[in-house]
């Protein structure tokens, strides 16, 4: 079900792929942003722009006309502990772009370690939109209902662990983003990933399900995550839980949970 060549790109390898000029990387922060500095040759489409694009044509359509084509390799960054970019990143792989992945740091750390910014407007000529969908990367609400009756594997919460206990879809696990996170940089290891994983059960052979509370960017984050840990068979339920819950579906929580229950790994 894997759809990406690699996961994520580090700080090294952009500085050789910059140099090579092989690459189309992707600025995820807001305009005005991207206007005041940015990594070199960065095109700006910002999260707003791609979540509020909702059909595929049209999404296609918009990284298109930002010069981006399905046979680029990508690389796309924010300013946002990789949650953005995540989210960017996983539009094009929906899309059919199999070489897009995410920068292994934010830009704030690119800038601190020294590296060139610019401030060049580093727009690049339409392309010519071809979306070839992947299915298998998106889990639809159908989807995710009868993923929780039929027990086909597991869903996993990405919200704080309050929210989890507050409310949340039925049969779903607590896995908090921050497990798939890191402050040095955007991942956390992934032998880290696997033993937290590993303790609640869920193997490299188990098909998962990431939601958050909202656009999906933080289950975008943990969707990549555990791509780069090695769990392959990895969906997003891109609309999460906003849509579960103004749909009117079943939701439950944790009565009488108590302090230990909001430090649980």
């Amino acid at each position: 079900m894997r759809s990406l060549s690699r996961v994520t790109v580090s700080l090294q390898e952009l500085q050789v792929m910059l140099e090579k000029r092989e690459i189309k990387i992707v600025d995820g922060r807001e305009r005005k942003a991207y206007d005041k500095g940015h990594i070199p040759q960065a095109i700006s489409i910002s999260i707003q722009e791609t979540i509020q694009t909702e059909n595929q044509d049209r999404l296609a359509e918009l990284f298109a006309s930002h010069g981006v084509s399905r046979n680029d390799t990508i690389v796309v960054y924010d300013d946002t502990f990789g949650a953005y970019a995540a989210r960017i990143a996983w539009n094009l792989a929906y899309l059919g772009y199999g070489n897009a992945s995410v920068l292994d740091a934010t830009f704030s750390m690119y800038r601190d370690l020294g590296y060139d910014v610019s401030t060049d407007d580093s727009s690049l000529p339409p392309q010519e939109a071809k979306p070839e969908v992947k299915e298998d990367v998106l889990a639809t609400i159908d989807y995710v209902e009868n993923f929780v009756s039929e027990h086909k594997g597991h869903l996993l919460d990405v919200r704080e662990r309050l929210n989890y206990l507050e409310s949340h879809i039925p049969g779903a696990t607590s896995v908090p983003w921050r497990t798939f996170s890191n402050t040095m940089k955007i991942f956390q290891d992934p032998e880290r990933v696997e033993q937290i994983l590993t303790g609640r059960g869920i193997s490299k052979d188990d098909e998962i399900i990431t939601y958050c509370g909202g656009a999906g960017t933080l289950s975008s984050l943990a969707f990549y995550g555990l791509l780069l840990a090695g769990y392959e068979k990895v969906r997003l339920y891109a609309k999460s839980f906003i849509e579960w819950k103004s749909l009117g579906r079943p939701v439950d929580s944790v009565k009488d949970a108590n302090y230990w229950d909001l430090s649980a790994d």
